[in-house]
């Protein structure tokens, strides 16, 4: 399993261009990931009621994007065949469980 490190560079508040409006709250946060010698810079919006409480509220987060071509972060190493393996055998598992 390799190693990955997440650096928060900075965050955008209440962004109408994010999609906040009357009834929520979208911020942006950016971010690094860095894995395998590789360092992605990615992003992800949080989406919160307008007047929920913010320590225990459900903040609704976004899967990561890359901000350079702003698809979804793959993470590293996708295809290796073990990771595939794993989840398959995880999948069967709580299929059995059912």
């Amino acid at each position: 399993m390799p190693k990955v490190t997440v650096n928060f560079t900075r965050c955008v508040q209440d962004s109408q261009e994010y999609g906040s409006t009357d009834d929520h709250m979208v911020s942006r946060v950016f971010f690094t990931i860095e894995t395998e010698g590789r360092s992605v810079p990615c992003y992800a919006d949080l989406k919160q009621t307008v007047g929920s409480d913010y320590l225990k509220g459900d903040i609704e987060v976004a899967p990561p994007k890359t901000q350079k071509d702003e698809k979804p972060y793959r993470g590293p190493s996708t295809t290796r065949p073990s990771v595939s393996r794993r989840r398959r055998t995880t999948a069967r598992t709580w299929d059995r469980r059912a």
